[in-house]
């Protein structure tokens, strides 16, 4: 059985106020904000196809490409090594599919950022 991961999951409707409480969150010293997560399906696959162009919204909050950023790098290659089978873009065909791609992404994330 997987060791839960606490999860602060912020959904809002656009210009309400939460980029600024993911920020503030992240700012923690146990906390790591991870901002669009839902989002990586789509950096994930431009990883490895140099054809997909990100758009110019498409920065992390380092002010680099999601893809070309070193944090994010980071976390694919944890991924990779660790994570089995996860695909291009994670898949989404089951519950059970859903609950491992997502646990190995938050995984790779706290071992990246040595956050709780």
């Amino acid at each position: 059985m997987n060791t839960p991961i606490k999860v602060i999951y912020i959904l809002s409707l656009g210009h309400s106020g939460s980029t600024l409480l993911d920020l503030i969150l992240g700012s923690h010293s146990q906390i790591e904000s991870v901002g669009e997560i839902m989002a990586f399906g789509k950096y994930w696959k431009s990883f490895s196809d140099n054809s997909l162009k990100l758009e110019e919204k498409d920065c992390c909050t380092c002010g680099y490409h999601v893809n070309e950023c070193d944090y994010w790098s980071k976390v694919r290659y944890e991924m990779e090594a660790n994570c089995e089978e996860l695909g291009i873009v994670p898949s989404f065909n089951s519950k059970e599919e859903i609950n491992e791609n997502t646990y190995c992404l938050l995984k790779a994330v706290l071992k990246i950022s040595g956050k709780k």
